[in-house]
C-alpha cells in the first residue's frame, strides 16, 4: 500500500532493443509502449505492467474535474506563465491574460497545464519533471480528499483522451492503492552523480552508471531510499 514516482530523463542515453544507443524517448517514437517497456527493462531491470498516456485534452479535462490546485511559484515561473499563456491550451493559442505572483498560486486547469510543459524555466527538463510529479501529488491529494467519487469523475473525465494497455480491473487497483496508499515519494533517474553530459552522433545525452541506476530503482521501490527532499 505504497506508492513512489520515478521520473526517467527522456534525454537519458540507453540501448534500444533493435535500435542501439539512443535517447530514452525515442523508444516509444519507433515502437509504442512495447520497445519503451523493453527498454526501460533492458536497461534498468525493472518489469512496465501496464502504461497510459494522456493528450493535452484529457489532461485539461481531468484538472477540470479537479478544479484547482495550490502550487508554490518562483518569481521566475510566475513571470514565465504570465508572458505564455499558450502554453496551457491544447494547441497553443489562447487569449487569457494570467496575474500569477511568486508565493502561493490557485492554479486553473489550463495554468496546470501551462506549469506542467515549460521547461525554459530553471534548471530545463529536471524542474520540468519536478513540477509534473508536484502536479501528480496534488492531484492524488485531491482525489484522497474527495474519496472515489472524485477519483471517479477525474478518471471519467479523462478517459476519452487515454491511450492505455491496462484493463478496467487493473485501473480500479491502481486508483484503490493510490487512495489507500501514503505519500508519494519521488524520484529522478538517473541519480546526480550517476551519469555524465555528453553529446553522441550530434545529441546532448545524459550518458548514465546503468547499475547504480538499476539499484537506485530498487532502493526507491523497496521503500529502502528518501525521498528528493534529500541530497542526492
Amino acid at each position: 500500500n505504497e506508492a513512489c514516482m520515478i521520473s526517467l530523463m527522456r534525454d537519458t542515453y540507453v540501448d534500444i532493443p533493435g535500435y542501439g544507443g539512443n535517447r530514452l524517448n525515442a523508444a516509444y517514437a519507433y515502437g509504442g509502449f512495447d520497445l519503451l517497456d523493453q527498454t526501460i527493462e533492458q536497461n534498468f531491470g525493472i518489469t512496465i505492467d501496464g502504461n497510459m498516456m494522456v493528450d493535452f485534452n484529457g489532461f485539461l479535462d481531468a484538472m477540470s474535474a479537479i478544479g484547482s490546485l495550490e502550487m508554490n511559484l518562483t518569481a521566475e515561473e510566475a513571470e514565465y506563465m504570465n508572458a505564455n499563456p499558450a502554453l496551457g491550451s491544447n494547441n497553443d493559442i489562447s487569449d487569457e491574460e494570467w496575474s500569477l505572483t511568486e508565493g502561493t498560486n490557485k492554479l486553473t486547469p489550463s495554468q496546470i497545464l501551462c506549469y506542467s510543459r515549460m521547461r525554459y524555466v530553471g534548471n530545463s527538463d529536471w524542474d520540468r519533471t519536478e513540477r509534473q510529479r508536484k502536479v501528480i501529488s496534488g492531484v492524488v491529494g485531491q482525489v484522497k480528499h474527495g474519496h472515489f467519487i472524485k477519483g471517479y469523475k477525474v478518471a471519467s473525465s479523462a478517459a476519452p483522451s487515454i491511450t492505455t494497455d491496462i484493463k478496467t480491473f487493473g485501473m480500479m487497483r491502481m486508483v484503490m492503492g493510490l487512495v489507500t496508499s501514503g505519500d508519494m515519494d519521488s524520484y529522478i533517474i538517473p541519480v546526480e552523480g550517476t551519469y555524465y553530459a555528453d553529446t553522441i552522433n550530434g545529441m546532448a545525452v545524459l550518458v548514465p552508471d546503468i547499475s547504480a541506476n538499476q539499484q537506485y530503482i530498487q532502493d526507491y521501490i523497496n521503500g529502502e531510499a528518501e525521498g528528493e527532499d534529500a541530497e542526492e
